[in-house]
């Protein structure tokens, strides 16, 4: 079976997925991760992340939109999971400045 191509407008500035990207190619740096293990660039692979938490793209269109395996995409999925969870604010944090916008 053939599918069908189309391009999709994912509802976020360049700057949040360069922001990402930066983020995740810090924290490859810290963990000294050789440039040519990653299938994915720090930018493909923020916006695989922003993908599925906006747009709730599924894991499957994923792996093919990237040309990597489940686990991989998964782990990449984890990965910047994470890497946006060190860079939250906490609670208290978060709820002072929800109330002074």
């Amino acid at each position: 079976m053939t599918g069908i191509t189309y391009t999709g407008v994912l509802a976020v500035g360049t700057a949040t997925a360069e922001t990402l990207a930066k983020l995740l190619a810090d924290h490859r740096g810290r963990l000294g991760t050789r440039k040519t293990t990653h299938a994915l660039a720090p930018f493909e692979q923020g916006v695989s992340v922003l993908r599925r938490f906006l747009d709730g793209t599924r894991m499957a269109q994923l792996t093919r939109n990237n040309h990597v395996s489940l686990p991989t995409a998964s782990r990449y999925l984890h990965e910047g999971q994470n890497v946006l969870a060190e860079h939250a604010p906490d609670l208290p944090t978060a709820l002072e400045h929800g109330r002074t916008t």
